[in-house]
């Protein structure tokens, strides 16, 4: 028995089962990822050549994310205060802007997953997922999940704030659902300690949002490339962009990246 062609299966399995999960380029903009510097932001629009980051640990690290977010959800239904769209996953059917139903309101089966609530405004260009709406004394709360490494979750203690990209992303949910309170939750991954921050949803935030959407879509209509922020690759944020071997290129404009996209997808 090869174990170690067995591993290297697994690991190639995960890669790959990631990759094909990857977002198309869409004419919405997504929350998640509006905090990312603008010429990012174009990459994605152009579809342009990028380089994988993905690896077993990273993919695997994403998924515990996902598996600590459904158990909040099971807790926030059991309290009774998980409010939104549930699926029954016996006749398939999906009830809307319900409060922790005990069973389908079409079959009576009680077997009910919770959807993530959808964000989307068609004139603006904005689309997402947000986490979870929560009934707190007859008034909705936004509620976004993240979990966080212990370095990070130490800074968050020390600055008692979250981390902006998160509240510049719950934010655009906020808005746009027309709820004032968001309750950003983080869970330490390493020790399971948890902290919550209760903030208001601010207007001002979220008109930068658009201004930012307003400049990549001239960008776009007019083919040129938005402004490079970063100095250096080798140092983060851009080492940890996908899109750092293109953006530092010489010469680049938008004709090639437009060129190497079509080769991409071809």
């Amino acid at each position: 028995m090869n174990i170690e062609l067995l591993v290297q299966e697994f690991n190639l399995f995960l890669v790959e089962n990631r990759l094909a999960k990857v977002r198309k380029p869409s004419e919405y903009y997504h929350p998640s990822s509006l905090f990312d510097c603008s010429l990012k932001i174009q990459f994605d629009k152009l579809n342009a050549p990028k380089e994988t980051l993905e690896t077993p640990r990273s993919i695997m690290r994403l998924d515990n994310g996902s598996y600590s977010h459904r158990r909040y959800i099971d807790y926030w239904r059991n309290l009774g205060v998980l409010y939104g769209d549930w699926l029954c996953l016996v006749c398939d059917r999906v009830s809307a802007d319900l409060l922790c139903p005990e069973v389908c309101p079409a079959c009576g089966n009680k077997k009910l997953i919770y959807n993530e609530v959808n964000v989307l405004d068609k004139d603006l260009l904005i689309k997402g997922k947000a986490d979870g709406i929560i009934i707190l004394k007859n008034k909705k709360v936004l509620w976004e999940f993240k979990t966080i490494k212990s370095t990070e979750f130490e800074k968050i203690i020390k600055n008692n704030m979250p981390k902006p990209e998160h509240i510049f992303q719950a934010n655009i949910y906020a808005v746009i659902l027309d709820i004032e309170h968001m309750l950003i939750w983080y869970e330490n991954k390493d020790t399971q300690e948890s902290k919550y921050f209760d903030i208001v949803a601010n207007y001002e935030l979220f008109k930068d949002a658009l201004t930012k959407i307003k400049q990549i879509e001239t960008a776009l209509q007019e083919q040129t490339l938005l402004k490079r922020t970063c100095t250096n690759k080798k140092i983060p944020p851009a080492l940890w962009c996908p899109y750092k071997n293109i953006c530092f290129k010489q010469g680049l404009t938008f004709a090639k990246v437009l060129e190497k996209s079509i080769e991409r997808s071809s």
